[in-house]
């Protein structure tokens, strides 16, 4: 039950779930509500920027990696997990949503569509030999935010995946998130 709790839920009760954390976190005084920066890959890089589109007031940055930015282009893509058997592609469809049935709902909670609304500095990055989060789903999201006028570092990751291999382009992409978020140019972390 709790697993099929958040079938369908991307952007709404999972996202919800994440900012009802942080609330929590603020009101035991755990953390700084002027401090706090979203961050997080594949579904986490996803929800990281969907969370300074639904909650702009509630994070003074975002970090994704891998995330994706419009649901249906990457149900269209062949979804999130192994989408070669018809069943695989159900269960898929089950879990998130069908693009040709629930394409308007998938872009309600899709970033892509809703670059007006990001409220607070992004950094994007994305491996260009992922298979599983095409790399258009990030460089297509940065496009959009500059053409939009918002704040938005993007850090493309050769010769990397999904998931990056390497002690290499692991210390480099850590060394621009803490860039990121040392940043002082956006008035984010004080």
């Amino acid at each position: 039950r709790f697993e099929e709790a958040g079938y369908r839920q991307w952007g709404r009760a999972m996202q919800d779930d994440i900012t009802d954390g942080v609330r929590y976190l603020i009101g035991q005084g755990i953390a700084d509500p002027k401090r706090i920066c979203i961050y997080g890959a594949s579904y986490g890089g996803y929800a990281a920027m969907w969370g300074v589109i639904k909650t702009p007031d509630l994070y003074r940055c975002g970090v994704s990696l891998a995330g994706i930015s419009d649901l249906r282009d990457q149900m269209n893509a062949g979804g999130l997990f192994d989408d070669s058997t018809r069943v695989s592609r159900e269960v898929t469809r089950a879990r998130v949503g069908d693009p040709e049935l629930d394409g308007p709902a998938l872009d309600e909670v899709s970033p892509l569509r809703h670059v007006e609304k990001v409220g607070a500095p992004l950094l994007i990055a994305h491996g260009n030999l992922d298979r599983r989060v095409p790399y258009s789903q990030s460089r297509e999201m940065v496009r959009a935010l500059e053409a939009a006028g918002k704040p938005v570092e993007w850090m493309p990751i050769d010769g990397q995946g999904h998931a990056m291999d390497g002690v290499a382009a692991r210390a480099a992409y850590y060394a621009r998130v803490m860039n990121f978020l040392g940043d002082t140019s956006y008035s984010r972390i004080a």
